[in-house]
């Protein structure tokens, strides 16, 4: 079983709302950067100081030192 077969269900069971206010500072950025995944926008260009890709990572495919 691939990592990315793996990862599937924990992705796909995040809820469907946004989060609330009264939740950690840490779910709203989550929620933020997951919902701009699912736009088909460019996550490079919208957080340029991301040190690396979590994807790529899990892939293997080399990071640009």
């Amino acid at each position: 079983m691939g990592v990315l077969t793996w990862l599937k269900p924990f992705v796909c069971r995040l809820p469907p709302e946004k989060v609330e206010d009264y939740e950690p500072e840490e779910h709203h950025v989550y929620d933020t950067a997951y919902r701009t995944g699912l736009s088909d926008r460019v996550c490079s260009d919208i957080y340029p100081d991301c040190p690396f890709s979590l994807i790529d990572v899990l892939l293997g495919t080399p990071q640009n030192e």
